[in-house]
């Protein structure tokens, strides 16, 4: 919700990766990943193949060519415009940190 409030688009990269896009051309800006309220952003996490979330975006955010990370505690989750559930509407609507 924050990084949309920014006025990112937001791409899915991974599981727990999005790619920002800024700008009315898509600049890509930054990689956003949101760790959990059992996580930590400087130690490594099983879903962040046991590197921090931190050293995650950092190393995702080289490989992409992108300059900024930002690393927040909260929910990542994607718009999926083709579901067709309703039950799962939120994670249609989306949200991020």
């Amino acid at each position: 919700m924050l990084l949309r409030s920014l006025g990112f688009a937001i791409q899915p990269v991974d599981q727990v990766t999005a790619l920002l896009r800024a700008g009315v051309n898509g600049k890509r800006a930054a990689i956003a990943v949101c760790y959990g309220p059992d996580e930590s952003p400087d130690l490594g996490a099983a879903r962040f193949s046991d590197r921090s979330p931190a050293s995650y975006a950092l190393t995702l955010a080289d490989n992409e060519g992108v300059p900024y990370v930002i690393v927040a505690q909260g929910k990542l989750a994607f718009t999926q415009p083709d579901s067709a559930s309703a039950s799962d509407a939120a994670s249609r609507t989306g949200d991020v940190c």
